[in-house]
């Protein structure tokens, strides 16, 4: 792994004689992981089980001094091995690993926000601590690798390491074993946490602090957002007015941290990172999360021109409504031209002009079979039709339809 292979040179630390001391020591460290992996991976209950106390203390003694050389070839006790690992992390590391649990992490809080905290806290590390960590991680999963045999997995060896690495002592607490397994399985927070840090424009939208719940769809968004601007205008009448004036605040606010933070943040990536907070769905990835972002950045840069506090209007209910038709129908009995005058409900009479209406346009918009009926019958009853209009759309029936204003049932 690309940090243990990063040598520490003892003499430009600037506490030396502390400094050189942990390093001689975390060689000897490394030297007795070493010998654990290649011989003694098999063993059950290796860092569970105890060693006998007198050959403990004895080696323990040898380890911790520095000025003769120790030979961990000569030590063919694995639990032995194990128990002067266990006391070395617990007590003889210089200023411990941690000097508590790091701020931000929680175990009930999500994975993403979990590895941040621990990949804020690794990245202030001195790199002496943060090698025997990288290295006491890397150890933990080659013998949880082996589980199967000496029955310490991933868990049980968090609980045996966990309490360790940290100065405060937390009791009977398991967020320390929750940590180190953190790290365990997720080992590039240890080797790039750089990676789990959030970006600068990451943080912008944190400060902004959107709470109104997600509400565009996968209809908002365009190709490019120089042009269209009429259609971002129709996609934003389609929201209902209370989600508009929500997306106008945000827009307002995403243009000040623009003004606060340029050149280092751009609309665009400001745009790509609102996308999760505002979109219903998590398809804002390839081509789709391009449009969107395209949509967004729009909407930002000209929330000052568009319209988002206009009341929409629409049509009339046909609900509980009557229409008077009046025609004049050559198939009737009776003089040719003579009028006959009646009321009818709406849903009885749309049958016989469904069809028409269907492949109608008004305004420019097309009447597909997409419609449900109450939309049907709201086109119909739509008292905004002149009566040119609807005589010309109808006229291929040979009769002349002339509504009359609605009428409460």
């Amino acid at each position: 792994m690309e940090i243990l292979d990063q040598e520490l040179d003892p003499t430009k630390t600037e506490s030396s004689a502390k400094k050189r001391a942990g390093y001689q020591l975390f060689s000897r460290l490394d030297k007795m992981l070493d010998r654990l992996e290649t011989d003694f991976l098999a063993c059950e209950g290796l860092y569970r089980k105890p060693a006998p106390q007198d050959n403990l203390d004895n080696k323990r003694r040898e380890l911790l001094d520095l000025d003769k050389s120790f030979d961990v070839d000569q030590i063919n006790d694995p639990h032995i091995l194990a128990n002067l690992v266990k006391e070395m992390i617990k007590t003889d590391i210089p200023d411990g690993i941690f000097a508590s649990i790091p701020e931000g992490y929680n175990s009930e809080n999500t994975l993403d926000q979990n590895r941040e905290a621990a990949a804020k806290a690794i990245k202030n590390l001195p790199k002496f601590q943060r090698k025997i960590l990288a290295r006491l991680v890397e150890h933990s999963i080659k013998v949880s690798g082996n589980s199967e045999v000496n029955k310490m997995n991933l868990p049980n060896l968090a609980t045996v390491f966990g309490p360790n690495l940290f100065q405060q002592k937390y009791g009977l607490s398991s967020e320390p074993a929750n940590f180190f397994q953190l790290l365990a399985e997720n080992p590039a927070v240890i080797h790039t946490p750089e990676r789990y840090l959030p970006t600068q424009t990451q943080l912008a939208v944190r400060e902004m602090r959107i709470d109104t719940p997600p509400f565009l769809t996968a209809d908002h968004k365009i190709e490019n957002r120089h042009f269209g601007h009429a259609t971002v205008q129709a996609k934003i009448n389609k929201l209902p007015l209370a989600q508009r004036q929500a997306l106008k605040g945000i827009a307002t606010e995403a243009k000040k941290v623009l003004d606060k933070h340029s050149p280092q943040i751009n609309v665009l990536g400001l745009a790509r990172e609102l996308q999760p907070v505002l979109y219903q769905d998590n398809q804002n990835v390839g081509m789709e999360g391009v449009s969107r972002g395209e949509f967004l950045a729009h909407v930002i840069e000209n929330h000052d021109t568009l319209q988002f506090d206009m009341q929409v209007a629409k049509p009339p209910s046909s609900k509980g409504l009557k229409t008077r038709l009046t025609w004049a129908d050559e198939e009737q009995k009776g003089p040719l031209g003579q009028k006959h005058e009646y009321s009818q409900d709406v849903q009885e009479r749309r049958g016989n002009y469904e069809s028409s209406l269907r492949s109608n346009v008004k305004q420019g918009t097309k009447i597909d079979k997409s419609k449900t009926e109450g939309e049907i019958d709201d086109y119909i009853t739509d008292q905004r039709y002149p009566e040119s209009y609807i005589n010309m759309k109808l006229g291929k029936f040979d009769r002349r339809w002339t509504p009359a204003t609605p009428q409460e049932e």
